[in-house]
């Protein structure tokens, strides 16, 4: 199975630093986004540091979970050396290829979305107080994405010793389309906006640049 993929990160509309960073390295098949989070650029080095050991840890042989867990030790040992990072964290939605598809290893509320024949489904759930809110039944979708609240995860990279990582394995098929992405998208671009955009631009490079398009556009 060949892959064609296209890594890309914007500022956005609302801060002057980004806080995002991404992982794209086709030699090891693997692809990741993180978000952080911590003032004084704290959030940008708790992603950049979470980027790097996932990277080392899947080029030292580590199963994507197990690169996941050392992304965390990364980001809290860079805080404990540094007290004014104490406290940062990041989200981390990895994926690497395997065969048959994809193995995916996610922490936080970035996300993943497959493309199938025209239809967009999301493949992770998010680590967040509204999505918690949702799966039991208090709030509906529409109100999850005015919520208040809705920026609060619970679940992220460096904030605890123990980390639990969800462990999805995605079967792909010829055609399928994956997305990875940060709530800078998923925040501000509605899931059928995104559908719109990925199934208009076929090509990589044209389909990232739109949706960060349409996520500027939304704010």
């Amino acid at each position: 199975m060949r892959l064609v993929a296209t890594g890309l990160t914007d500022v956005g509309m609302v801060r002057e630093g980004n806080e995002d960073n991404y992982l794209h390295d086709e030699r090891l098949g693997i692809y990741a986004v993180a978000d952080g989070m911590g003032g004084h650029e704290a959030g940008e080095v708790a992603s950049a540091v979470a980027i790097e050991a996932l990277r080392a840890g899947i080029a030292g042989g580590s199963l994507i979970t197990e690169a996941v867990i050392q992304a965390n030790t990364a980001v809290l040992e860079k805080a404990d050396a540094n007290p004014a990072m104490r406290g940062m964290g990041t989200t981390l939605t990895a994926a690497i290829q395997v065969e048959g598809g994809l193995r995916i290893g996610h922490v936080g509320d970035s996300r993943a979305y497959v493309l199938r024949a025209g239809i967009l489904a999301r493949v992770t759930d998010d680590h967040s107080l509204v999505e918690e809110l949702v799966r039991s039944g208090q709030i509906t979708l529409e109100q999850a994405a005015i919520h208040p609240q809705r920026s609060v995860i619970t679940r992220a990279l460096g904030i605890e010793r123990d980390i639990e990582v969800d462990d999805i394995s995605l079967e792909l098929t010829d055609g399928d389309r994956v997305l990875i992405c940060s709530d800078g998208l998923s925040g501000m671009v509605r899931e059928t906006e995104i559908s719109a955009i990925m199934r208009r631009e076929t090509d990589t490079d044209a389909a990232a640049r739109a949706l960060i398009t349409a996520a500027n556009a939304g704010g």
